[in-house]
């Protein structure tokens, strides 16, 4: 009995140091951790993430019936959590792969944050109004980011930064 537990114990530290050694490894193997200038020579033989992805565009078109049918006050409580939610999925994932403040995923993901800003504005700028839908425009955003990017976790992450901001289940509480 004492003999089987201290095998269990022994199977289990051996497994602990395992992965401890494994994550050490894939953190030494982070291509979007490397400094900002040396990440644009980064690229994948085979970019086989579609940017936008066909999830994100039909959540856009979602989101823009959504938006079309409400209110004044829901539209900007949509258009304020739409930009919270992606600002928060890119802290995520700078927070997630412990990114220094000079990585090229950091400043990548960032970049398409203030584009996504930037396209909503000129949209905005050219309707002559505020009260505009910033799906349309985030998707322009993240069609020139997919673009220019080379790398295929990259381009997920840019995906998922826009398909976490589109979820309806985030917006539930505004209908």
């Amino acid at each position: 009995m004492c003999g089987e537990l201290v095998r269990k114990l022994f199977c289990c530290a051996a497994a602990a140091l395992f992965l401890s050694a494994s994550a050490v490894m894939a953190g030494a193997a982070d291509r979007l951790a490397l400094p900002e200038e040396a990440g644009p020579g980064v690229t994948e033989s085979a970019l086989v993430i579609e940017t936008p992805s066909k999830e994100v565009v039909g959540r856009a078109a979602e989101f823009e019936e959504l938006y079309a049918a409400g209110n004044a006050e829901s539209r900007a409580l949509l258009r304020r959590a739409f930009a919270k939610n992606m600002k928060e999925r890119v802290e995520l994932y700078v927070k997630l792969h412990y990114w220094k403040d000079d990585s090229w995923g950091k400043s990548e993901l960032e970049k398409l944050l203030s584009s996504f800003d930037y396209k909503t504005k000129l949209s905005a700028y050219r309707a002559k109004s505020e009260d505009v839908c910033p799906a349309a425009a985030c998707l322009d955003a993240l069609k020139e980011f997919g673009g220019s990017i080379g790398d295929n976790e990259l381009r997920f992450y840019g995906n998922e930064v826009m398909a976490y901001a589109l979820r309806s289940d985030l917006y539930e509480d505004i209908r």
